[in-house]
């Protein structure tokens, strides 16, 4: 059985270049086996030959690329005739009412969703991605795990499972690493860009030691964004521990590393954390950053930046006053009656009721002119 399972296993391997779902072409228990090993979940098109949705997925939606990139990544795809040879076996455990069925099947024959009826690629993608975001397969691995198989599939599967649902992996990523005694092998490869999650850990740097050998096999821009979205979770930790020293390493590493993507990363980061930690000082300061580049004149922007500043910072004045400045000039420049709304409750936040009226009435204006929903303008007028 595991010498079939390989043999279709490279055979999906081998065709994933192509566009569209790969079907796999072999009986549905080799497939439920195959995604047992791999945690993965088996995708049904169960069909019948008269039917015309059928034939339209067929020829419309399942060779989309981006339709393929997905499946192809993350399920192991197979069409089943309802109504002739292996169908026949299959419907009698997975009876369907309507054509197309959707089956989504976990390694052990459960269901884990079922849908019907045709549907254009975004929604059949979106479909998918919420059968595989329902199926947690760490629990078998995890059981084959405490029982003591401590092979290459076991464990990177059980890490892989453990990330996909949120859960600590790094321990079982520590031990395995630590009983390899060579790193550069294509699986032990394939485990470290699974296993490096957090940019402040001993897995980051055996991944930068060996990112030449990591980018052979997933590709120079898949690296990049592992370790941009490794910074990012130990930006992440920094805000909920409130430590600037895990924001300073995930911002330096960023910098080192991908500094193609630094100055965005470091920008947002460093707001973040601002407003996590309430420094109006800091906060000021990036935004001053902001609104000198890019931001400069976009009014949107603008009124964003002095948005943000009422939500995390009413209580300072130096930030309220900046955010006033900001929303007059979104004002001048974009002319909307969301704008000057934020203007004058601002300004009615800074003790100036008469000026803040005058805004309101100029939103109240703007909004009934573009017939526009004037129900927040006229409850703020009220409440002056």
């Amino acid at each position: 059985m595991k010498l079939r399972i390989l043999i279709a296993f490279l055979l999906i391997a081998a065709t994933s270049w192509s566009q569209g779902i790969d079907f796999y072409h072999g009986s549905y228990h080799d497939a439920f086996a195959m995604a047992k090993e791999q945690g993965k979940l088996v995708f049904v098109d169960a069909y019948a030959e008269w039917c015309g949705p059928c034939k339209r997925m067929a020829a419309t939606v399942f060779p989309q690329p981006e339709v393929g990139d997905y499946f192809n990544a993350n399920l192991i795809s197979l069409k089943i005739d309802m109504e002739k040879g292996q169908g026949l076996e299959f419907r009698k455990t997975y009876p369907v009412s309507a054509y197309p069925t959707f089956f989504f099947i976990d390694g052990d024959g459960n269901i884990v969703s079922k849908v019907t009826g045709a549907r254009p690629p975004a929604q059949f993608i979106q479909v998918a991605q919420a059968a595989v975001e329902k199926y947690d397969p760490s629990a078998a691995f995890a059981k084959a795990y405490e029982g003591g198989d401590r092979s290459f599939e076991t464990v990177y599967n059980y890490v892989k499972s453990l990330n996909k649902m949120h859960q600590p992996s790094l321990a079982i990523s520590n031990d395995y690493l630590n009983a390899q005694q060579d790193l550069t092998t294509p699986d032990n490869l394939r485990f470290l860009f699974e296993a490096m999650i957090e940019a402040d850990s001993r897995i980051f740097d055996l991944f930068i030691e060996n990112r030449a050998g990591i980018e052979g096999q997933m590709g120079a821009d898949a690296v990049n964004q592992r370790i941009v979205d490794a910074c990012r979770a130990t930006a992440d930790k920094a805000l909920e521990f409130n430590m600037d020293v895990l924001l300073t390493e995930a911002q330096t590493k960023v910098r080192k590393y991908v500094p193609a993507q630094a100055d965005e990363f470091i920008e947002e980061s460093s707001l973040a954390f601002a407003k996590a930690s309430g420094d109006a000082k800091t906060y000021i300061a990036l935004s001053k950053d902001r609104v000198s580049g890019s931001y400069k004149k976009d009014a949107s922007r603008l009124h964003a930046v002095a948005s943000e500043m009422v939500t995390y910072f009413n209580q300072d004045p130096d930030a309220m006053n900046y955010a006033a400045k900001l929303a007059k000039k979104a004002c001048s420049y974009g002319g909307q009656a969301e704008y000057f709304l934020t203007y004058a409750q601002i300004l009615l936040h800074q003790g100036n009721p008469e000026d803040a009226k005058m805004q309101a009435k100029h939103a109240l204006k703007l909004a009934q002119e573009r017939k526009e929903d004037c129900g927040d303008i006229e409850r703020f007028l009220n409440s002056i």
